[in-house]
């Protein structure tokens, strides 16, 4: 009946239900990135809930419904620092496009990107570093800040590493999209027109308020 070895099959018993006390099988197999497909099979009508790590992240939709996992996207980043006297200065890029084009404080972030489908999260920070600044930092001595939930509700992962580079010569990857509004033209975009080295006060004004967090915890352990 399961399907896959990561599988796992969960009991549940309603807490009103006229039905005789014979619980309804949960089949649910394990999610695999973002989201995927769950075939849940109830005895009963009623809201069918199995925890997951925790959490619950089904919707009743009735019964033999096709249920989906929907399980939050992670993106990966590095923090490149360089130490100038007693203080550490970040390198923070600002998103190109034109809904970010006259926002400066509170609009820059670290590089990042989506973790793949079976990437690994460090391979996916040094891999969006390289696409969005052009630079390839060399691995080793990453220090891992941890994870830091967005107000999107993203999970972001972030490792702290020492480098430099020059913000002059950044080369960012393009996207695509409808500008201007309903207008049917698609234009292209650099995912970071500039990037920038702060000290601390500064980049705290300048970085998403979301990623704030990240910062703080920077300055608090590794400078």
């Amino acid at each position: 009946m399961i399907a896959g070895p990561a599988a796992a099959i969960a009991t549940l018993l309603p807490t009103n239900s006229p039905a005789p006390m014979i619980p309804p099988i949960v089949i649910i197999d394990t999610c695999r990135g973002r989201s995927e497909r769950l075939s849940v099979f109830c005895s009963w009508a009623g809201v069918a809930m199995a925890l997951i790590r925790g959490s619950a992240p089904f919707r009743y939709l009735g019964r033999h419904a096709d249920y989906t996992c929907r399980m939050p996207a992670v993106s990966a980043g590095l923090l490149l620092y360089r130490r100038r006297g007693s203080e550490a200065e970040v390198f923070l890029v600002h998103p190109g496009g034109p809904y970010w084009a006259s926002r400066d404080e509170g609009a820059w972030s670290v590089p990042k990107g989506l973790v793949t489908p079976g990437e690994e999260e460090l391979a996916c920070a040094h891999r969006e570093f390289r696409e969005e600044t052009g630079f390839d930092v060399e691995r080793g001595g990453e220090r891992d800040l941890g994870s830091f939930r967005q107000p999107s509700g993203k999970r972001l992962r972030v490792w702290a590493i020492e480098g430099d580079c020059d913000p002059a010569a950044l080369t960012s990857n393009f996207f695509a999209m409808e500008w201007p509004p309903r207008s049917g033209r698609s234009e292209r975009f650099p995912e970071v027109d500039r990037g920038g080295w702060f000290a601390s006060a500064e980049a705290l004004r300048k970085i998403l308020a979301g990623q704030r967090a990240l910062l703080t915890k920077f300055y608090a352990e590794v400078a």
